[in-house]
């Protein structure tokens, strides 16, 4: 993977101004500590740079499905499996469609501690908004026929109800089940291979369904 820009940061003697970074430094041996939340722990030497990457380096990457067409009485409809190299963090997740007949849905966003087991799915294309960043290590599938048995689940993340439009409706559907602001909070990662996403339509009938579904992720 290519190398991100990095960001430097110089440690400073005692006679400056604490540093909004909280680095401090030690006269006489001319050592450094820039200090955590928790400790002091020496991590470097006065003159030293710290390589921060900043967020818009780090690889990102989008997967989609257009016109799917799922079970009669869908339950897991789109999954994406951690990587067993990287912390994948999930940025945004985009549900649109139609359905023969207008009704109201029920979208669940549930993690899952293992893998579904049968049904019909389909690998979905990881392309990386950077061409210079290596391939991504997630994977991503969509469902045209349940599995025979869902994955483990930790925990219902999002749940909604959203009105699906009809087919003779000029106006689409659209629901953001997740999207990733500016604030402090963190986001929903998966931090191996054994934890997935999955977007779950509750078993609810949805006849003559066609849906489009977009994730964006990031990888670290």
């Amino acid at each position: 993977m290519a190398d991100n820009p990095q960001v430097s940061i110089e440690i400073q003697d005692d006679s400056s101004p604490t540093l909004a970074t909280s680095a401090n430094q030690t006269n006489g041996n001319q050592q450094s500590k820039i200090k955590g939340d928790t400790d002091g722990t020496l991590i470097g030497n006065v003159g030293d740079a710290i390589k921060v990457s900043t967020a818009e380096n780090i690889p990102t990457y989008a997967a989609s499905i257009n016109s799917l067409t799922v079970a009669a009485n869908p339950t897991d409809v789109f999954l994406i499996k951690g990587s067993a190299t990287k912390k994948v963090k999930i940025r945004r997740i985009y549900f649109t469609g139609f359905q023969n007949n207008a009704s109201y849905q029920d979208i669940l966003l549930i993690k899952r501690s293992a893998d579904n087991t049968g049904g019909t799915r389909a690998s979905l294309t990881a392309v990386p908004y950077d061409s210079n960043d290596a391939a991504a290590t997630a994977s991503v599938f969509s469902y045209t026929a349940n599995p025979s048995a869902l994955g483990a689940a930790v925990g219902t993340l999002v749940s909604v109800s959203k009105m699906i439009s009809g087919k003779n409706s000029i106006v689409s559907s659209y629901a953001e089940l997740f999207s990733l602001t500016d604030s402090p909070q963190k986001t929903i990662t998966l931090n191996n291979d054994n934890e997935y996403l999955a977007i779950n339509l509750a078993g609810v009938t949805m006849a003559g369904s066609d849906l489009s579904i977009t994730i964006e992720w990031t990888e670290e």
